[in-house]
């Protein structure tokens, strides 16, 4: 269930789901590459960076800085973002098109508490509410 709620929080910040149509294709979105472009980052770093951060392991300052600013950017464009911070409304909204999430036990408590983050600036402030979101649900791949 962990895998499910992972994939679904990846798909607000890296799919369209709420781009224009409301659709909820898999690939991200035209203002994913936007987002990453106007922060600083390749696309090429995005594998490197999902690994790395799969891994637990810590950013390096810089790239943390730019995958914050990138996060920001689409949670702006993606009407998640307001008054300097998550909007945990906005997300619950979007999320509750899902209804197997209503499941997972202490979903909206766990996604207001990350929302609630705050960092030094907004970059900051998005890339430690998506820590906190990762850390809540982890990705744990399928055994084999």
């Amino acid at each position: 269930m962990k895998l499910l709620v992972t994939i679904v929080l990846l798909a607000l910040t890296a799919s369209t789901i709420a781009g224009p149509g409301g659709g909820f294709p898999l690939g991200p979105g035209p203002d994913f590459k936007e987002c990453m472009e106007s922060s600083g980052l390749e696309m090429k770093d995005g594998k490197e960076v999902f690994q790395k951060l799969k891994g637990g392991e810590e950013l390096d300052p810089e790239l943390q800085k730019k995958l914050g600013c990138a996060n920001k950017c689409l949670l702006d464009k993606r009407g998640l973002w307001k008054d300097g911070a998550v909007d945990s409304e906005a997300i619950e909204t979007k999320m509750s098109q899902f209804k197997m999430l209503d499941k997972i036990p202490n979903f909206k408590e766990s996604i207001q508490e990350c929302a609630a983050m705050k960092g030094t600036d907004d970059c900051d402030t998005a890339f430690q509410v998506m820590k906190c979101l990762r850390e809540k649900f982890p990705f744990k791949p399928p055994k084999a």
